[in-house]
């Protein structure tokens, strides 16, 4: 009959309406997830960038005092993807929540406006514990993620050093002192794990129990002929929507809490302007004949400031001369490089080149003017080519091979099964002290 025929075609008209309505939540949600994840994936790669160039440019005595291996790994790395997931994939997912939480909302105050208000009566009490929460896992956050990043100090000075650690049986002891560190994030997410759970349990018995006070106020307003059955449910459902909406917004807004506490460490590296700044705009004389001076110069470090290394001390070197410094342990040998590198300034008085003060030059120039042999050579985990490259990372294969000529290293390197293509290991662990040497001479 005509009934039936209108009642297919009404069912038609939905189900295609619904197919539509999948369709477009399909695209939105590729949207959704895809753009802002790929927002989030390209911020952090420009923080880490710019946090690991914040460190490149800090001052020696910032790593002396401020900053732990371990501290700067655990933030480049933890830290940042914190960053990542707060800024990408979950504020998709909070504009998602909010907008269904809205939509929900609104449909509910148009439907029954005092039905949808008792069963919001409780969101005071549900905000309350929601903050209390969140406050805990702030605490709790900051405390787990300085346990951590001594922990990992700990760990890479471990493996960085392995063969020190095995040669004195400290692989116990190190473990212990590792494991100690993990005791107060174990601490901190026991506590929060305890609060989270009781404000969730008490959020949802508040939740459950405004559903239930809306019921019974809904049966009393029908009753009263004030709503019919039809409208009580698309209220009640929407406002259950909208609830649900809230809830599923939940682990995003945690997440920009993590991301903020995170965050919060990586920008203040990013912003912190160091003492002797790299890019200092000073000189760049033609040309160095090698003087060196030091007039006057007192200098202490600025982690032990109530030990004078330098009192008034002064020292000439004329150009083209060879002066060998030697002195007991602690007497300011290494100090002598430190302050003509300009890894620090001294207190007072001055250090200069060709007479010019350090501190009118450019630093970038300096240090391409001093090459610098420690007494334990820093190789780099690459190619023996790469660590004599390192020196001037535009120099072609012929100046590298004459570099090592020069250095007595070409005839070693040579001998080696792959040459000069040949990977020397963490902090150059496959060669000797003197082949070391001669390649950081190179």
């Amino acid at each position: 009959g005509n009934e039936s025929d209108n009642l297919t075609d009404t069912i038609n008209e939905l189900a295609l309406a619904f197919f539509y309505l999948a369709l477009g939540s399909f695209v939105v949600s590729y949207l959704q997830m895809g753009m802002w994840m790929w927002i989030g994936a390209r911020q952090a790669r420009r923080i880490r960038v710019k946090f690991l160039q914040s460190v490149l440019t800090q001052d020696i005595a910032f790593f002396d005092t401020d900053a732990g291996t371990g501290s700067l790994l655990t933030a480049i790395n933890e830290d940042s993807v914190l960053l990542e997931t707060s800024m990408g994939e979950k504020v998709g997912t909070f504009i998602f929540s909010m907008s269904m939480c809205f939509a929900g909302l609104t449909i509910a105050f148009v439907k029954g406006w005092d039905l949808t208000l008792v069963m919001l009566s409780v969101l005071p009490l549900m905000g309350i514990s929601i903050t209390f929460m969140f406050k805990v896992v702030d605490s709790s956050t900051k405390k787990s993620q300085a346990a951590y990043s001594d922990a990992n100090s700990i760990a890479q000075q471990a493996l960085s050093s392995v063969r020190t650690v095995f040669s004195f049986n400290a692989e116990e002891a190190t473990q212990a002192q590792y494991a100690a560190h993990l005791d107060i994030p174990q601490r901190m997410g026991v506590r929060q794990g305890l609060v989270t759970g009781t404000v969730l349990g008490f959020f949802q018995f508040t939740m459950f129990g405004a559903y239930g006070l809306a019921l019974w106020y809904a049966s009393k307003r029908v009753r009263a002929g004030a709503y019919d059955g039809g409208t009580v449910l698309t209220a009640f459902f929407s406002a259950l929507i909208g609830g649900f909406a809230v809830g599923q917004a939940g682990p995003a807004w945690g997440a920009f809490e993590n991301g903020r506490v995170a965050g919060a460490r990586v920008f203040d590296m990013i912003d912190r302007e160091p003492v002797i700044k790299y890019k200092s705009g000073g000189k760049k004389p033609s040309s160095v004949k090698g003087e060196i001076a030091f007039n006057n110069v007192n200098f202490s470090y600025p982690a032990r400031l109530d030990l004078k290394v330098f009192k008034d001390f002064t020292l000439h070197v004329p150009a083209g001369t060879t002066v060998a410094l030697v002195g007991q342990s602690g007497s300011g040998k290494s100090t002598i490089v430190s302050l003509t590198e300009r890894y620090y300034d001294p207190l007072s008085g001055t250090v200069t080149l060709d007479g010019i003060p350090l501190s009118e030059l450019d630093i970038g120039w300096l240090r391409d003017q001093i090459g610098l042999v420690s007494q334990e050579p820093t190789l780099f985990s690459t190619s023996i080519y790469e660590n004599i490259k390192y020196g001037r990372p535009g120099a072609s294969e012929a100046q590298v091979i004459e570099a090592a000529k020069a250095s007595n290293a070409h005839k070693f390197i040579r001998q080696l099964p792959n040459g000069y293509k040949t990977t020397v290991g963490e902090g150059g662990v496959q060669l000797s002290g003197g082949q070391k040497q001669r390649i950081a001479i190179a």
